[in-house]
């Protein structure tokens, strides 16, 4: 098991510290703008702070910085570090999930962060411009992805500790949790906080840290700044006033095709940069098998952001799948959501809908992503041989759930969803 760092180690006067080179690999801009702000001839260097947090940890609490539970607050930490409550950190290993409330135990993802992207950018450029308020809203970080959802049968009690069902408290974050503890599994992501003293020069001018982040705060502020133009594309499309009740939902889709917010896709790659989801697919794969459980493989679906072209993501309409801020409350959910958000989006909220069916979207005269809309039916021979209906889907394709393994077609987040795939 690795053990928590300490402080990074001490350079040598006018040596650059050692994490700059691991910097360097995840963002050359970032460690060529700190090497060149840092004290030249024989000026001590201010310290960096590394810290590593295990899956599910609070970074960030409400707003709040939190410490890792083993690891007090160095001295003077808020002057060196955070003046504004909130370090500015570079995520060096693994992600991390910036997140606000949602639906019951669920949380609402907001972005993740990857090795070498920075949190903490809007508190150090209030900082630099001497702006006491804060220039964001409420938020939490975690360490690994939490607004997960697990494509599995776990309403089956033979599943012991990590059954669930809708009327519980927990989320499968919680179940995902609950199987790390179990099997002891050891899994941290890092950060490394840089210290304030770099962002100006000696006579109070900017130094190129100090401009690197103004810049990055404005890239990271995209999401607040295409507000308007946001709520005038979906004014353009919600022309029906009885379809205006769905316009919270159709700015969210609006806003996953444009990389603002995250879609969920279906964990295919090694190396578990989002949490230790290896270990929890193969726990819930073995005690399904252990138990004649439905033969289909678990899924764990996690928030992605759609960056480039093709890069395709999945939004369930059901209730309680961790997509939409807590607050936002829509006349209906599942499958006449997702027929009306269709409506919406195709421009025939005066006909009928029937889904499976593909729109596209289109942004500044050109198609800016493919939207396929999937709802389950009820298959009514089933019925009629005395069993219950039961719901099924024929279209979701395999490739976008790893190419193999079998789907668990039944899962709630699958009875009304859309397919989202970005053209460019």
């Amino acid at each position: 098991m690795s053990r928590r760092r300490a402080n990074t180690p001490a350079a040598s006067p006018g040596q650059p510290p050692p994490v700059l080179t691991e910097l360097q690999t995840l963002d050359s801009d970032l460690a060529e703008a700190i090497r060149a702000s840092l004290p030249t001839g024989s000026s001590a260097l201010p310290e960096f702070l590394e810290l590593s947090y295990s899956y599910g940890d609070l970074i960030v609490n409400n707003s709040q910085f939190q410490f890792p539970p083993d690891r007090p607050p160095p001295d003077s930490f808020c002057d060196r570090f955070a003046p504004h409550g909130i370090p500015l950190a570079v995520v060096v290993d693994k992600a991390v999930e910036i997140f606000t409330e949602g639906p019951g135990p669920f949380t609402a993802p907001l972005r993740v962060l990857y090795p070498g992207e920075i949190f903490g950018a809007f508190e150090a450029a209030d900082h630099l411009f001497g702006i006491s308020a804060p220039s964001v809203s409420t938020y939490s970080i975690s360490s690994g992805v939490r607004s997960i959802w697990i494509v599995a049968p776990l309403g089956d009690r033979r599943l012991r500790n990590i059954c669930w069902s809708f009327k519980s408290d927990r989320s499968h974050f919680d179940v995902a949790s609950a199987i790390a503890a179990e099997r002891g599994i050891s899994w941290k992501s890092r950060i490394v906080c840089l210290p304030y003293a770099l962002l100006r020069r000696d006579g109070g001018e900017l130094s190129p840290l100090g401009v690197y982040i103004l810049k990055t705060a404005w890239v990271q502020s995209t999401v607040h700044r295409k507000q308007f133009s946001l709520d005038r594309r979906i004014a353009e499309l919600c022309t029906d006033p009885d379809y205006l009740a769905y316009a919270e939902v159709v700015k969210h889709i609006v806003s996953v095709v444009r990389g603002l917010a995250p879609a969920h896709r279906a964990w295919d790659k090694p190396g578990d940069v989002g949490g230790p989801f290896a270990a929890v697919r193969e726990e819930i794969e073995t005690r399904l098998r252990k138990n004649n459980a439905r033969n289909s493989k678990p899924h764990i679906l996690m928030p992605v952001q759609l960056k480039n072209a093709h890069d395709f993501g999945f939004f369930s309409f059901h209730k309680a799948v961790p997509g939409m801020p807590l607050g936002v409350k829509l006349p209906k959910y599942g499958p006449e959501l997702a027929r009306a958000t269709c409506a919406i989006l195709s421009g025939r909220t005066r006909q009928p809908v029937n889904l499976p069916q593909t729109v596209a979207l289109n942004e500044s005269s050109r198609p800016a992503a493919k939207l396929t809309f999937y709802c389950r039916g009820w298959l009514t021979e089933n019925a009629q041989r005395g069993g219950q209906p039961f719901l099924e889907h024929t279209e979701l394709s395999k490739a976008d759930f790893g190419g193999q393994q079998d789907i668990y077609r039944k899962d709630s987040f699958l009875l009304s969803c859309v397919r989202i795939e970005r053209n460019a």
